[in-house]
């Protein structure tokens, strides 16, 4: 295994860099291990979107930092764009296509995201239907007491979207965990 900080040799079994002292846990297993196909990938913005469409369906693998968030910029990209056309053609269709054809795979993304840092994906799915509650209520039909739980459901979500965040923000788990094996 090789440090990635200092890329110096480090015994098997350790964890530590005899050299910077610096990377406990910040290892690499060498690339002619990881011709799986299985293993998550740090990858360009390029790879990132072609990744995000391949793992379509795929709840159960990992997805690295890079992949995340290159990925997220992608669909941001596109939706902006798409609005902004959704406003020229005084329309909402196109958006509404894009976040249909997205929900599945961002779901999917969301789940191997929270693998990667070793957590398990229903916080994804719970704030997933959190929003989705939040976003098809008409607080013009709710009573006084329904205002309230509309109030504290979104305060809930706030929190976990705060989590959620932490969590893609976070170092990928430089180990294999129960999701898969440590990217590379």
């Amino acid at each position: 295994m090789k440090c990635k900080l200092c890329g110096t040799e480090i015994p098997e079994g350790s964890d530590l860099c005899s050299e910077c002292r610096e990377c406990i846990g910040e290892v690499v297993m060498p690339e002619e291990e990881y011709d799986d196909g299985e293993s998550p990938v740090y990858t360009n913005f390029t790879g990132a979107i072609r990744l995000f469409f391949k793992n379509y369906f795929n709840f159960t693998s990992r997805s690295t930092r890079s992949e995340y968030w290159y990925a997220t910029l992608f669909i941001i990209i596109v939706a902006f764009a798409l609005a902004v056309t959704d406003v020229i053609i005084s329309s909402g269709l196109l958006s509404l296509i894009w976040k249909l054809l997205i929900f599945i795979p961002s779901l999917a993304m969301n789940f191997r995201r929270l693998h990667d840092v070793g957590k398990k994906g229903t916080l994804a799915i719970i704030l997933e239907v959190l929003v989705l509650f939040l976003n098809g209520s008409d607080s013009d039909y709710m009573s006084d007491g329904a205002d309230m739980i509309f109030i504290f459901l979104a305060f809930v979500g706030f929190i976990l979207s705060i989590a959620m965040l932490a969590y893609c923000c976070s170092p990928s788990d430089p180990h294999d965990n129960e999701y898969g094996r440590a990217p590379h």
